[in-house]
């Protein structure tokens, strides 16, 4: 049988939503309280980069990202700004950890990337940044963990 457009997405979706979740779960229990917040503001983070690569306008996908960064920067970090609402600590990831660590590299990596999706005004390079962004933070570079 072959899969109709509609459900391929809906899949990919919860995929995504399984690892995030079993991610999420994982650092609650290995780090305690703490890297749970962590690992909330990582979630969310990669929450806000899928809706940047999903959004139907610049806007929106520009809005998504800013959240995008304010969760990876904090309330101190470069690029933060505070009229775009968030769901994320006031810490941010990247101040969490030290900046030897990959988990701090990719993380900062993740940034300036946002950032590039930030000045473009293309709604294709838009969804192409945040892809990379969220390939960065779900996939093999930000863990949340110590290197």
């Amino acid at each position: 049988m072959s899969m109709t457009k509609r459900t391929a997405p809906r899949q990919s979706y919860m995929v995504i939503a399984i690892s995030a979740f079993a991610l999420n779960a994982g650092f609650g229990v290995a780090y305690g309280s703490q890297s749970r917040q962590k690992s909330s503001d990582l979630w969310t983070a990669q929450g806000y980069a899928q809706a940047a690569v999903h959004a139907g306008t610049v806007t929106k996908a520009h809005a998504d990202l800013q959240r995008t960064l304010n969760c990876l920067v904090g309330t101190s970090g470069n690029g933060y700004d505070k009229t775009v609402h968030d769901r994320c600590s006031t810490d941010g990831i990247l101040p969490e950890f030290p900046r030897s660590t990959k988990t701090h590299i990719e993380a900062q990596k993740a940034a300036q990337i946002v950032e590039v999706g930030l000045s473009a005004s293309d709604l294709g390079m838009v969804h192409r940044t945040a892809g990379a962004v969220l390939g960065l933070l779900h996939g093999k570079g930000v863990k949340g963990e110590y290197d």
